[in-house]
């Protein structure tokens, strides 16, 4: 773990009140899915939302953001335990990437530690089974869903979810893994806040 990482981990824990903000968990760099030629159209993400959390997340957008990587500003809080399923629709272009999805559950401000990331949506051009990705893209990323469950012990407080949309043909190896800071090309990458609480303590019937 970096310093910068251990002083804001421990702010937290002491309760300092350092706010945690889009830099924390680094800010990807790259290319937009802006529309390169009149046949092409712009790549971004149109809704995200939730249902199941304690506090759903809410997030619509109707064009291209200005720059790569996205701080939304938006969030969801959940509890330990709780399972919640995260919508995501994008605009129709969107096709032409693969998409994944992050969130850091022990709150040490990276996305690299078992079950923080979530299987890719969509195909790349060397994965098996892309022969026809230059002829219908991946059509499924338009409208998705992914089944987040929130660990037992997640860390308590305010951490991230990170959506990653990359290029089909960015020409990855065979079998590539990503990380939540790829260099992006005509994608995008969006973050919004997840405020995680204990789980409600059950509620007792009448003795």
């Amino acid at each position: 773990m970096s310093l910068t990482k251990y002083f804001l981990s421990l702010s937290m824990l002491l309760g300092l009140g350092l706010a945690a903000n889009a830099q924390d968990w680094g800010t990807p760099t790259g290319t937009t899915g802006q529309a390169s030629d009149k046949d092409d159209k712009d790549r971004y993400v149109t809704s995200v939302t939730t249902t199941g959390a304690t506090e759903d997340l809410s997030y619509s957008n109707g064009s291209l953001p200005s720059s790569v990587y996205v701080y939304t500003g938006e969030g969801m809080t959940v509890e330990r335990g709780q399972t919640v399923t995260l919508h995501v629709t994008t605009s129709e272009d969107m096709i032409w990437c693969a998409g994944m999805t992050y969130v850091d559950w022990n709150l040490d401000y990276d996305f690299d530690d078992e079950g923080e990331s979530y299987p890719k949506v969509g195909l790349e051009v060397n994965d098996d089974g892309s022969s026809n990705l230059p002829y219908s893209g991946n059509p499924g990323i338009v409208d998705y869903t992914v089944e987040l469950t929130v660990p037992e012990d997640a860390a308590l407080g305010t951490t991230r979810l990170r959506l990653q949309y990359q290029d089909a043909w960015h020409n990855p190896p065979k079998g590539h893994s990503h990380s939540a800071m790829d260099e992006i090309q005509k994608g995008g990458v969006y973050d919004f806040d997840v405020t995680i609480t204990e789980a409600a303590a059950p509620v007792e019937g009448p003795t």
